[in-house]
């Protein structure tokens, strides 16, 4: 009987040890966090997801938390403690700075506005215009308040044949980006980004076969 008390122990132990060590999977509920997370989506927690009630939060993390009516959720941190938050011409500021991001965080909260295959085209382009925060993933929303965006871009791929190298020239507005590309699939961002011209490119693997409008041909 104690044999088989201290393996019922034991079995408990390792039980409890293993459900405090494993990651945890949650299921999104709503449109909070679009678009780069959307309802049916599954986040996964970290390994041993205990330790992160000890360790200090880091702005732009997404956390799940505990909402006041005792129901889970999953936010994006802002602000930490002792600081003042703001919005100043609709990026975040703290204490009246603009706080820059990452590529990784953009590429996650980026919107795009429009994305259709060109093959066989050597040109593709969007009459000028405003670009509003439409919120196209939110269509069942009303009365939303649609501002003009500042920072925006393109994100391309393009199929290069074997050959000589060739030239790709990107314009936003009055910018204007050209790169000198080899043989092969490359993708290109360019854009507007706090008032300054950014560009990127990268030559992407064989057997990546990505849409046109497809977000992981975003930077990670």
């Amino acid at each position: 009987m104690r044999r088989r008390l201290t393996v019922i122990l034991l079995a408990g132990i390792a039980v409890t040890v293993g459900l405090a060590l494993a990651p945890r999977r949650y299921e999104v509920d709503g449109i909070s966090m679009g678009p780069g997370l959307l309802p049916g989506d599954v986040v996964t927690t970290g390994w041993l997801p205990e330790r992160d009630r000890w360790r200090t939060p880091e702005r732009f993390e997404r956390w799940i938390v505990t909402l006041p009516d005792g129901s889970t959720g999953i936010k994006r941190l802002a602000g930490l403690p002792g600081e003042t938050v703001s919005l100043a011409g609709g990026d975040l500021a703290i204490d009246g700075e603009v706080v820059l991001k990452s590529p990784a965080v953009l590429a996650s909260i980026g919107s795009v506005v429009s994305g259709e295959a060109a093959p066989a085209q050597t040109a593709w382009s969007q009459e000028p215009g405003l670009v509003l925060d439409r919120a196209p993933f939110a269509i069942e929303m009303v009365n939303l308040r649609l501002l003009p965006v500042r920072d925006v871009g393109f994100a391309a791929i393009v199929d290069l044949a074997d050959g000589p190298p060739a030239r790709a020239r990107g314009a936003v507005g009055p910018l204007s980006i050209t790169w000198r590309i080899a043989a092969g699939r490359v993708c290109l961002v360019a854009g507007r980004l706090d008032g300054h011209a950014v560009a990127v490119a990268w030559l992407l693997p064989a057997d990546a076969n990505l849409p046109a409008d497809d977000r992981r041909c975003l930077p990670r």
